[in-house]
C-alpha cells in the first residue's frame, strides 16, 4: 500500500510538471508573438537599408520565447525583410540588432544594455524591469500578457510607434503599479485564505448550510422510500405470479367441470368461495398497485424538488463568489475615495483662497475703473484732437502733392501707385516743370533748352505716418527751391542743392537731426518717336525695361549713389545717367515699400527679384492694366498680414 501512495505521488507530480511546462511554454510563444507584431508596427529609420531584421535574444532560460521566434522566422518576414533569431550575450555587438529581449533585471543592468547599444535604432524589450527605465516592458497578470511602452525613449532613437500599439499599451505609472500590486495580490492569495467578515456573507453561508442539511435528509428519505419501493415491487410481483399461478389452475379446473359437469355440482360452493376469495385478493392488488403509483408520483416531485435545491446551491455558490468581487472592488474604491476626499479638501482651502483673492481683486478693480473711465474719457478727448491733427496735415500734404489726374495729363501714358501705410506718408510722388506751375497749371518763362522739360520723382523720407509727412514737406519745398529759385536743370545738381537746403533746414533745431530722404529723380523731354532722360538717385534705382537685338524685353537697371538726402558722413556730389530712350520703353521710379512687403506662403519679403520678373511679365498691358495688376499682387501677397511701409511707384510708356 505504502509502494502504491508513493508511485502515486510521482505520478501526480510528474503530471503537474507537465501541465505546468506547456503552460509555460504558451506564454513564451505568446509573448514571440508580441515582439513580432512590435516589429510589424514600429518604424525603422534605417528599414530601407536591411537585408535581415535581426532580434537578439537574452536570458530566456527555457528557450520559450528564442523558439518561438524561430518558429515565426519560417512562416513570416517584416516589410518582405527575412527575420533573423540571434541568442546573443554581451559579446555580442547589440548595436546591429533591430530588437534586444531581455529578462533579468540584476544579470543584465539597463544601464549595460544602453551602453552597447550606443543610442542606434534598437527596440529594447525587457520583462520585469522598473516602470519607465526600458523601452517595452512586459508584465504578467493572471496568465495575462501586459506591457508598458516608453515612447520618448524610442523616439530617442528615431523609432516611429504606431497607434494599434499605443491603444493597447499602460500609458502611466500608477496602472503600472496598480498591475504589480494585483500581481502581489494574486501571488500571496494562492498560499493564504482571505477572510471575509459581512453579515451577507454569514447568512447565505447558514442558508447554504441549512439547504445541504437538508439534501442530506432528503437523500435518506428517497433511498428509504426506494427500498420500500422496491420492497413493494417484489411482493406485486410475487402476487401478479401467484395470480398467474392461479388462473391455471382455475382453466385446468374448468376443463374439468366440462367434462366432468356432474361430478363439479358438488363442487361448485367450493369454488365459488374461491373465486370470492380470488376477487378479494384482486382488489387488494389493485389497492398495491394505486400505492405504487403514488409512490412513483411522490419519488418524480422528490427527485424534482431535489434538484430544484441543488440548483439553488449552486446559485447561491456563484452569488457568494460575485459578493466576494464586490467586495474586492469596494476594497479598492473606498481607497480612491479617500484619495478623492483628500483632493476635494485640497480643492476646497484653493478655492476658498481663490475666493477671497477674487473679492480683493473686485475691490480694487471696482476702484481702478473708476479711475479707468475717467482715462478713457482723456484719452478719447486727447485720440480726437491728434486725429483732427493728423487729418489736417494730410489735408496739407495732398495741398503739396499734384493729383494723379494732372500727373497723367504730364507725362500721358503712365500710372501712379500711391498707398500710405497710415493716413499720412513719409512716401510722396513729385512733378515740377521749369515752365509750368503743375499745381496751378500756370505758364512760366523759361530757357528755349528748358522749354518741354518734365521732372518726376518717386521719394521716401525717413519714417512714416506723421514723422514722415513732416519730414516729406521740407523735402518737397526742398525741391522746389532748387529747380524754380535756383533755376536748376540737371538731376544731379538738383539732388545735391536739395541736400544743402535739408541740412540747412534741420541744423535749426537745438537737437541733432538724421531724416533725410531716399529718391528717384528723373528730367525727361519727349520727341515724336524718342526721348532723352536724365536720372540721379539717393539710394533708389531706376528701372528701363526695352527689346534687345532678339526682340524680347530686357530690364536695365540704373544703380543710384549709396547715399540720401540729409546730413550724411562724407558726402559726395550725385551722378547725373544721360539715357536714350525709343517709342515703346517703359520707365519705373519707386520707392521700397513694395518690394520690402511681408507676405506670401512663408510670410516674408518679396524682395527686388521677383519684383523684376513681374514687371518682365505685364510688359504686353497697358500701363493702366498694369497698375490694376501691380495693385492686385500686392493685396495678394500681403493677405492677411500689415502693411509695413509707404508704397510709391511711378510707370511711364514712351
Amino acid at each position: 500500500m505504502k509502494r502504491f501512495l508513493i508511485i502515486l505521488f510521482f505520478l501526480s507530480f510528474f503530471t503537474s510538471s507537465f501541465s505546468q511546462t506547456a503552460e509555460k511554454k504558451a506564454i513564451g510563444e505568446k509573448k514571440a508573438l508580441f515582439i513580432y507584431n512590435f516589429s510589424k508596427y514600429i518604424e525603422w529609420p534605417n528599414i530601407n537599408n536591411l537585408k535581415e531584421f535581426k532580434i537578439g535574444v537574452m536570458g530566456d532560460d527555457y528557450n520559450y520565447i528564442f523558439n518561438g521566434l524561430e518558429k515565426i522566422a519560417t512562416e513570416k518576414n517584416v516589410n518582405d525583410i527575412p527575420l533573423k533569431i540571434i541568442r546573443v550575450n554581451y559579446d555580442t555587438k547589440l548595436n546591429e540588432l533591430q530588437v534586444l529581449y531581455f529578462d533579468d533585471p540584476e544579470k543584465y543592468p539597463i544601464k549595460d544594455i544602453y551602453k552597447k547599444v550606443k543610442k542606434e535604432p534598437v527596440l529594447l524589450v525587457s520583462e520585469h524591469y522598473p516602470y519607465g527605465q526600458s523601452m517595452i516592458n512586459f508584465i504578467m497578470i493572471n496568465d495575462k500578457i501586459e506591457f508598458e511602452l516608453n515612447e520618448e525613449k524610442c523616439n530617442a532613437v528615431g523609432l516611429k510607434v504606431n497607434i494599434a500599439i499605443k491603444t493597447i499599451a499602460i500609458k502611466t505609472k500608477r496602472d503600472w503599479e496598480s498591475l504589480t500590486e494585483k500581481m502581489e495580490t494574486l501571488s500571496l492569495s494562492q498560499n493564504e485564505k482571505v477572510v471575509v467578515q459581512t453579515k451577507d456573507l454569514e447568512a447565505l453561508l447558514e442558508q447554504q448550510k441549512k439547504l445541504t442539511a437538508e439534501i442530506v435528509a432528503n437523500k435518506s428519505i428517497l433511498e428509504n422510500q426506494k427500498k420500500e419501493l422496491a420492497e413493494k415491487a417484489a411482493m406485486v410481483e410475487a402476487s401478479n405470479k401467484m395470480l398467474d399461478e392461479r388462473k391455471a389452475t382455475i382453466q385446468q379446473q374448468q376443463t374439468k367441470i366440462a367434462l366432468q359437469e356432474n361430478s363439479l355440482n358438488d363442487l361448485n360452493f367450493t369454488i365459488t368461495a374461491k373465486q370470492i376469495k380470488l376477487a378479494e385478493q384482486q382488489e387488494i392488488l389493485e389497492k398495491e398497485q394505486n400505492k405504487l403509483l403514488k409512490i412513483k408520483t411522490q419519488f418524480a416531485e422528490t427527485e424534482k424538488e431535489l434538484t430544484e435545491k441543488e440548483q439553488l446551491v449552486k446559485n447561491n455558490e456563484a452569488y457568494i463568489q460575485n459578493q466576494y468581487k464586490i467586495i474586492e472592488t469596494k476594497t479598492s474604491t473606498i481607497e480612491e475615495q479617500k484619495n478623492i476626499i483628500w483632493l476635494s479638501v485640497i480643492f476646497l482651502v484653493i478655492v476658498s483662497i481663490l475666493g477671497l483673492l477674487a473679492y480683493r481683486s473686485y475691490k480694487l478693480k471696482k476702484k481702478a475703473n473708476i479711475l479707468i473711465v475717467q482715462q478713457k474719457y482723456e484719452i478719447e478727448a486727447q485720440h480726437k484732437e491728434i486725429r483732427d491733427s493728423i487729418d489736417y496735415a494730410k489735408r496739407i500734404q495732398q495741398a503739396i502733392i499734384p493729383p494723379i489726374k494732372i500727373v497723367e495729363q504730364h507725362l500721358k501714358d503712365c500710372f501712379v501707385i500711391y498707398q500710405p501705410k497710415d493716413v499720412v506718408s513719409g512716401d510722396f510722388y513729385w512733378l515740377e516743370s521749369p515752365t509750368l506751375n503743375i499745381i496751378t497749371n500756370t505758364v512760366k518763362q523759361a530757357a528755349k533748352n528748358e522749354e518741354g522739360l518734365i521732372f518726376f520723382a518717386a521719394c521716401d523720407c525717413t519714417g512714416h505716418g506723421v514723422p514722415g509727412a513732416m519730414v516729406s514737406v521740407i523735402c518737397n519745398n526742398a525741391l522746389k527751391r532748387s529747380v524754380n529759385e535756383f533755376k536748376l536743370t540737371t538731376p544731379g545738381e538738383i539732388l545735391d542743392r536739395t541736400r544743402e537746403i535739408v541740412v540747412q533746414e534741420f541744423e535749426k533745431s537745438e537737437d541733432e537731426v538724421k531724416d533725410g530722404m531716399d529718391i528717384a529723380l528723373c528730367s525727361l523731354k519727349l520727341f515724336e518717336s524718342s526721348a532723352t532722360l536724365q536720372y540721379a538717385g539717393a539710394n533708389n534705382s531706376l528701372y528701363i525695361i526695352s527689346k534687345n537685338t532678339a526682340g524680347e524685353n530686357e530690364l536695365i537697371e540704373i544703380k543710384p549713389n549709396k547715399q540720401s538726402i540729409g546730413k550724411v558722413d562724407n558726402p559726395t556730389p550725385f551722378t547725373t545717367h544721360d539715357i536714350s530712350l525709343k517709342k515703346g520703353d517703359t520707365i519705373y521710379v519707386f520707392t521700397d515699400g513694395y518690394a520690402d512687403q511681408f507676405g506670401g506662403e512663408k510670410g516674408k519679403k518679396m524682395m527686388y527679384k521677383p519684383f523684376k520678373n513681374l514687371l518682365l511679365s505685364i510688359q504686353d498691358k497697358s500701363m493702366s492694366e498694369q497698375k490694376i495688376i501691380l495693385e492686385q499682387h500686392f493685396k495678394e501677397w500681403k493677405g492677411g498680414l500689415e502693411q509695413v511701409d509707404d508704397v510709391c511707384i511711378i510707370g511711364m510708356r514712351i
